[in-house]
């Protein structure tokens, strides 16, 4: 994890835009502990704060083009930098580092825009090219690294977080009413590019933007958007030993793609589907060795330590146990938010923390299985919650009716729309237009 940040003014950087960015770069400091950079031009600022990986000796950001002056400033990782770098170098290219930024770099200055159809990866990045001078953002294909964005007329900023941007003096922390509705709904922080600040939106996934220098003018656009496939194209009947088998050598491929580091590895486990289903693939990979970290609390009936520790078993690997108390929930659960600048998505957010800092004393780079329990029907909510409406419409039993009024508090739903907001609003509706008034 690293930290990214700019400023641009069409009338040229000033002493506050200094200052404001160098308030920015201290708040970014927790996403890029191993060093920092910046690089100016007359209407530009770049910065990055930086999470040495790959090349830590050479590695350093922001990173300028010797010979066209381009510059980058990214954070992210790129699985296939190793065969980039192959192919950038029959194609003449000299290259002096071991680390993927300079791939970014060299590929932008080979292909131009391009180059986006030949990055596979999660990254957030942005490219300043004095030939024309000219901004280019860009954020990966499902948004898993952050970019959000300030504009105010002739005044644009950009940063990894919405705290950094805070620390400028154009970005007021006025809140969007109609995200925050969004939120209370939903918990998700984000609704397209809109954030729950009125002056902060953020890059949407598979987007980017384009800033031309001279003019100030700005064009959004989407490079990739997640495909689906007409009904033709889905196969209906599959042998399940075949999936399974097919499954298995998809999982590895990604995860071996992705424990290539210069530094200490480890991974997350929790003992769920999705932790334990990496930590399998993990084990597969002849020549990794590797350590694991798994949180919970001194009451036994709010951790998962039983099932982390089987797996651990299993696959012949340690399992640190952290725990996290009461009071180390509050009091963490404050200070994410201010390094976020928003609202926590969920309160999870707040025993990976304190999973990821214990983690952090003897490793650099933690594999995590966000995404494989959606995949894998290992939640409850999106797998099974969305047939309650109909389940519960048909005249189910007493059992399952009780079932309801401990998951939702009632036996029976109004409506679709009232499931709806019982499986994700964090307050309904008409607590939400008492708040509003």
């Amino acid at each position: 994890m690293c930290g990214i940040l700019g400023i641009y003014r069409q009338s040229g950087i000033s002493g506050g835009d200094r200052k404001g960015f160098d308030r920015a770069m201290g708040r970014l400091r927790a996403r890029g502990p191993d060093g920092s950079g910046s690089v100016a031009f007359p209407r530009f600022l770049l910065g990055h704060r930086r999470l040495a990986i790959l090349d830590p000796e050479q590695g350093s950001q922001p990173m300028v083009d010797r010979e066209t002056g381009v510059a980058l400033s990214y954070n992210g990782e790129i699985y296939n930098f190793h065969e980039l770098r192959s192919r950038l170098e029959a194609r003449g290219v000299n290259l002096r580092t071991g680390c993927d930024t300079e791939m970014v770099l060299k590929a932008y200055l080979e292909w131009g825009k391009p180059c986006l159809e030949e990055l596979e990866g999660m990254f957030a990045f942005a490219i300043f090219d004095p030939r024309q001078e000219r901004l280019w953002l860009v954020r990966d294909r499902l948004g898993v690294k952050p970019l959000y964005i300030a504009e105010k007329g002739g005044w644009v900023a950009f940063a990894s977080s919405v705290a950094a941007l805070l620390e400028l003096d154009e970005v007021e922390p006025v809140v969007d009413r109609t995200a925050l509705a969004h939120y209370f709904l939903t918990i998700r922080t984000n609704l397209g590019e809109r954030t729950l600040l009125r002056d902060v939106t953020a890059l949407e996934p598979g987007e980017t933007l384009t800033l031309d220098g001279s003019t100030g003018g700005r064009r959004r656009t989407c490079y990739w958007s997640l495909p689906v496939l007409p009904p033709e194209a889905r196969e209906t009947q599959r042998d399940l030993n075949a999936l399974s088998a097919e499954a298995v050598e998809r999982l590895d491929g990604a995860v071996n793609r992705q424990l290539i580091s210069d530094v200490p590895l480890g991974a997350f486990l929790s003992g769920g589907l999705d932790s334990s289903v990496l930590a399998a693939s993990i084990a597969r990979s002849p020549e990794q060795a590797f350590h694991t970290c798994s949180v919970g609390y001194r009451d036994a009936g709010f951790n998962e330590w039983e099932h982390a520790r089987k797996a651990a078993r299993r696959h012949g690997i340690e399992c640190r146990e952290v725990v996290l108390s009461g009071d180390d929930f509050l009091r963490d659960w404050g200070r994410l938010i201010d390094f976020k600048g928003l609202p926590l998505s969920t309160p999870n957010e707040v025993p990976i923390y304190r999973l990821a800092k214990a983690f952090g004393e003897t490793c650099t780079v933690a594999m995590t299985g966000e995404g494989a329990d959606e995949l894998f029907g290992g939640y409850v909510g999106p797998t099974f919650c969305a047939l309650d409406y109909d389940r519960a419409a048909a005249a189910p039993g007493q059992a399952f009716r009780e079932a309801l009024r401990q998951r939702y508090g009632v036996e029976a739903f109004a409506s679709r729309r009232d499931h709806f907001f019982r499986v994700n609003a964090w307050l309904p509706p008409a607590r939400q237009a008492e708040l509003f008034l």
